[in-house]
């Protein structure tokens, strides 16, 4: 027998997560309902949130109450950043059906501006679930470790990680690696 030596020091673990398109269209409708947006002059706010797939394009549907009430459809595929560890809206698209004619009007004008706005806002929002997700597994091991050991995973990196849009929801496989440190945990 010989001793075990690790090629690399570290920890790497393999992740393969389903996501519900009604769990996160429920997560996202917490946090964004209610919320005022301004278009140019107008002011919006987001009532209820949908989620779908169509082909490879996640679909993000909105009920819009306010100066610009209708509905809107937010198409893009998602991806991941390895630079800045986000996971970003690529491609993104939109179509709004407006309750009164002069809305869609609107819209069409500033198109360009407000497909900028949407897509900033969502990568915005994905990014700061992305830190979610860090405190989430942080919270995990946590709770198998000693009670007076408390998990440092600061150094952990998400390497190529892959989304795929399904009819049922999103599938998301990759890897994490680094370096995970225990430290004492204050009483």
């Amino acid at each position: 027998l010989a001793p075990f030596l690790p090629v690399e020091p570290g920890l790497r673990f393999g992740i393969g997560l389903d996501l519900d398109y009604a769990a996160v269209a429920a997560a996202l409708s917490e946090r964004i309902a209610g919320h005022e947006l301004a278009i140019k002059d107008r002011r919006v706010q987001v009532q209820s949130i949908d989620i779908a797939a169509r082909g490879e394009d996640l679909v993000v549907g909105a009920r819009l109450a306010g100066d610009l009430a209708g509905r809107i459809e937010i198409m893009s595929r998602p991806g991941f950043d390895v630079e800045t560890q986000a996971l970003r809206l690529n491609d993104l698209d939109f179509v709004f059906e407006a309750a009164e004619p002069d809305g869609s009007l609107l819209l069409n004008v500033f198109y360009e501006r407000i497909r900028d706005v949407i897509e900033s806002q969502a990568n915005e929002l994905l990014a700061d679930r992305s830190a979610g997700l860090r405190d989430a597994l942080s919270a995990t091991l946590s709770d198998t470790l000693p009670a007076n050991l408390a998990p440092d995973i600061s150094g952990l990196r998400l390497g190529a990680l892959a989304i795929e849009v399904r009819d049922s929801g999103l599938r998301l496989t990759g890897s994490a690696d680094g370096a995970l440190a225990l430290g004492k945990q204050s009483p």
